[in-house]
C-alpha cells in the first residue's frame, strides 16, 4: 500500500467517524424535540442512558455508525466528561 493510499484511507475513516458523531447528535436532538425531554442522560460515573425512542432509532438498520460512536464514548470513559 502506498503512503497516499494509507493516508486517504485514514482521511476517509475519520470522515466516516465524524459523520457518525454528527448523525448521533441529530438523532438525539430530534428525539429531544419530539418528546420534550432529554434523549440521553449521563451519570457521574459515565454511564449513558438513552430515551427508549433514541435507543430504538439507533438500533435500526443504517444507524450502526452512530451506535458504535456512542459505544466508543462509553468504552473510553469520555461520557463522564460531558455536561
Amino acid at each position: 500500500m502506498s503512503l497516499e493510499g494509507g493516508f486517504l484511507d485514514l482521511i476517509n475513516q475519520n470522515r466516516d467517524w465524524e459523520e457518525s458523531g454528527r448523525r448521533l447528535l441529530r438523532i438525539l436532538q430530534e428525539v429531544k424535540e419530539r418528546v420534550g425531554e432529554s434523549s440521553m442522560r449521563i451519570t457521574e460515573e459515565g454511564e449513558v442512558f438513552l430515551h427508549p425512542d433514541a435507543s430504538r432509532i439507533l438500533h435500526e438498520p443504517g444507524n450502526e455508525g452512530p451506535l458504535e460512536f456512542l459505544r466508543c464514548i462509553e468504552r473510553t470513559g469520555m461520557a463522564k466528561d460531558w455536561k
